[in-house]
């Protein structure tokens, strides 16, 4: 028995159809406007998280101590905000309802705005557009890009598909599988904590230590799961899984070497971030025919674990279930 059905049915309905209607809304809304602007922006769980965690963690000693509590902080405001917004959804009617956790459940899962970005890089890399191809890849990383060789640029884009492809889909997917809506939506405020705090430099190295260490163990298995996916679908399982065996432990994450290394080895490629890890044993740095490969992968990775999550809603549909 999935935790969903322990839940209160405003947090996740035991309808399972009501769950599986949020779940396709909430890519329906993906498809229909992938970036938010504006007002939207200023609203999104994501910005307003991320700019919670700034604020609060430059107000005071930069400590373990204060990071934990920053961290508390942050995400009790926005659970708590999201849970009310599903209770009183759930007050007005199952149709408010939908509508609310559907909207949880996309800002979850940016998937298009990812993997367009990264298919826009690559056009520019086939058309030598090298400054727009760069500033693609830069707002997908956080590695100074315009240091790079180009097929380190490539690289970048490969690595931070691979890696959103857990964060921000395989990780929610599972969330809102266990918990519903509001996992899934947890479960991104946690990685927007990891991205405002937990990364390694000196002015977030005590205050951010709770926030890279929750978003470590929240995506520990879905990182293991994206690799089993991406091995499973990339037409090359033998070679993918001997490169996740072989160089999913590089990486300082624990768990950003799992997808990268699945990836590597689906594409025969190096993925090679300078100073910090260099992955794969294939014919050396991505083209930009391999930036394609990698989108086009990612998309079916993506829709195969859809696919096993949607099953989940509809086998107690089926008569040898009931």
């Amino acid at each position: 028995m999935l935790l969903w059905w322990l839940l209160p049915d405003y947090l996740a309905p035991h309808e399972p159809g009501l769950m599986l209607a949020a779940l396709g809304l909430a890519h329906l809304m993906d498809l229909a406007y992938p970036a938010h602007s504006g007002p939207m922006l200023k609203l999104h769980p994501t910005h307003t998280a991320f700019v919670m965690a700034r604020r609060l963690a430059q107000r005071l000693p930069r400590s373990r101590l204060w990071g934990a509590l920053v961290w508390l902080a942050v995400m009790a405001v926005h659970t708590a905000a999201a849970a009310a917004a599903l209770y009183t959804a759930w007050l007005a009617g199952k149709l408010v309802w939908l509508l609310v956790a559907s909207y949880l459940v996309k800002v979850a899962i940016p998937l298009r705005m990812l993997l367009e970005t990264a298919y826009k890089a690559y056009g520019a890399f086939t058309r030598g557009d090298e400054t727009l191809a760069r500033n693609l890849a830069q707002s997908l990383v956080r590695r100074n890009v315009w240091v790079l060789s180009a097929g380190h640029v490539r690289s970048a884009v490969i690595e931070s598909v691979a890696e959103n492809l857990v964060d921000a889909y395989v990780s929610p997917l599972l969330y809102y599988m266990l918990l519903g809506p509001l996992g899934a939506f947890a479960q991104r405020v946690v990685n927007s904590l990891d991205a405002a705090l937990g990364y390694r430099v000196p002015q977030f190295r005590e205050v951010g230590w709770l926030s890279a260490r929750a978003d470590d163990a929240v995506n520990y298995l879905p990182a293991r799961l994206a690799a089993l996916i991406i091995a499973a679908v990339s037409g090359r399982p033998a070679s993918a899984l001997n490169c996740v065996r072989r160089f999913a432990a590089f990486t300082p994450s624990p768990n950003a070497g799992y997808p990268i290394s699945a990836v590597a080895g689906a594409l025969n490629v190096v993925l090679e971030k300078p100073g910090s890890y260099k992955i794969g044993c294939g014919e050396g740095l991505p083209s930009p025919a391999h930036v394609k490969t990698c989108v086009e992968l990612s998309l079916v990775a993506a829709l195969t674990w859809l696919a096993a999550v949607m099953a989940v809603f509809v086998l107690p549909y089926l008569e040898p279930f009931r």
